[in-house]
């Protein structure tokens, strides 16, 4: 079945502009709620809310590993508050974003260090 939905190549400036909403995405896209998750559940595999809150926390991460503060990225991404932020945030990560950006860090810093051509497994 063809919907005027699969004109949208890339969904997620919609996403942003819909405030990471259901019913704003569907308000963009010229549908209804039902039209809208009927039309993810076939190209997705999912609803838009799941899809649209996968989105905000990919969002959030870059965000976060960019340097942004917490509470500018709950902001940012329509949150009520900052600890709504973090509680959604460690759901989906089982990280808050402090521990979330210092591991990342952390993983960053090891891997260059291991790159490195003194690393005695690199330069056999």
């Amino acid at each position: 079945m063809i919907s005027h939905l699969d004109r949208f190549g890339d969904w997620t400036p919609l996403a942003r502009a819909a405030r990471y909403r259901s019913h704003g995405l569907a308000s963009l896209c010229s549908v209804n709620l039902r039209q809208l998750e009927r039309f993810f559940a076939q190209r997705f595999g999912e609803s838009p809310r799941v899809w649209l809150d996968h989105q905000r926390m990919l969002k959030a991460a870059e965000l976060l590993l960019r340097g942004d503060y917490v509470k500018t990225v709950a902001f940012d991404l329509h949150f009520k508050d900052a600890p709504h932020f973090c509680r959604r945030f460690k759901r989906h990560y089982g990280l808050s974003p402090l521990a979330f950006v210092a591991r990342r860090r952390r993983n960053v810093a090891f891997r260059q260090s291991m790159s490195h051509s003194d690393n005695p497994i690199r330069s056999r």
